[in-house]
Formats: C-alpha cells, sequence, structure tokens
C-alpha cells in the first residue's frame, strides 16, 4: 500500500513541533528593552587540545577539550533620528574599562510566548558601525542599518519548555 492510499487527513501527519520562526525575538541590553531586525552569530565553541603522551603505542594524538571559546555577537538594528544610545554605550569601551551589561536574547513562537533565552554575561561592544549609504538604493532595503558587536564572557541558554517554565 502507498503512502497515498493510507487516507491521512491533510496537514496531520507532521504533528503539533514546528520549528520556531527566527523573526520574532526580544534583546533587553542591561535593563532596556530594545528593537533589533537581526541577531547574529550566537555560537560558542569548545578549543580541542591535541596531546600524545611520549611512551603511548598510539599511533595518533589524544583529543582532550580545552578552553570554551564564545563567538562576538552582532546586532543590526534601523537607524533613527535623535537615537545615538549605541554609540554612547560604545564610547564606554574607549580608553577605560567598559559599561559591562547583561544581554538577554529571547526566541518566542508564533504567539509571542517566550521558548528559548540566550543570556550573554557581562558584554561590551567592540565595534560599530554606522551602515552602508547608497543614493542609489531603491525598495525595502534602502533603510539605514546600524550595528554594534558585542563580546561577552559566558552564554547560557535555557529552554523554558524543558524547565517546566511554559
Amino acid at each position: 500500500m502507498e503512502l497515498n492510499e493510507l487516507k491521512l487527513p491533510k496537514g496531520k501527519f507532521q504533528g503539533k513541533n514546528w520549528p520556531l520562526p527566527k523573526f520574532y525575538f526580544i534583546v533587553v541590553l542591561g535593563t532596556e528593552k530594545w528593537k533589533f531586525q537581526e541577531v547574529g552569530s550566537l555560537s560558542t565553541s569548545v578549543e580541542v587540545l591535541k596531546h600524545r603522551h611520549g611512551r603511548s603505542g598510539q599511533t595518533g594524538v589524544y583529543k582532550i577539550p580545552g578552553m570554551v571559546q564564545m563567538d562576538d555577537v552582532i546586532l543590526k538594528r534601523g537607524t533613527f533620528t535623535g537615537d545615538t544610545n549605541l554609540f554612547a554605550w560604545f564610547k564606554t569601551t574607549l580608553g577605560k574599562t567598559p559599561e559591562r551589561r547583561n544581554v538577554i536574547i529571547t526566541l518566542q513562537n508564533q504567539y509571542g510566548i517566550p521558548e528559548i533565552i540566550w543570556t550573554l554575561s557581562n558584554a561590551f561592544p567592540t565595534k560599530i558601525e554606522g551602515g552602508n549609504f547608497d543614493s542609489k538604493a531603491t525598495g525595502d532595503s534602502a533603510v539605514a542599518v546600524e550595528s554594534i558587536t558585542l563580546t561577552f564572557e559566558e552564554m547560557e541558554v535555557e529552554d523554558l519548555v524543558k524547565m517546566g517554565l511554559r
């Protein structure tokens, strides 16, 4: 018997577990809620240390997990008249101890309910860009966009469903 002969109700074969939309998120810098159009590079990795004991009969090397490395996160948003708050925060890093903030990025489901939360501890800006300007640009991409690059010390990821909070 073929699959199309089973007479399954359309749309019910997938089940109720769907991937989350990537466009519905909230960013909190310190205590302030900010609107961004893009959050890029939420990634971390473990350095691999290679070791081979001198008297070992093993022909290859042992691979040992080393230090955890956090990639910088890039936040992008539209540029607005009179809003230089990102640049003001960036200026705190110039030649002195930077103003560190915890950054909370919350991915929501299609109903606006938080599903996964990333917390970046002790973040501070390392780069700010005012955007690229083009006098020939038209259409939806003709909006001025600024970006800020953040570095941080630690990333925690919380799944609210697994924690029993949803």
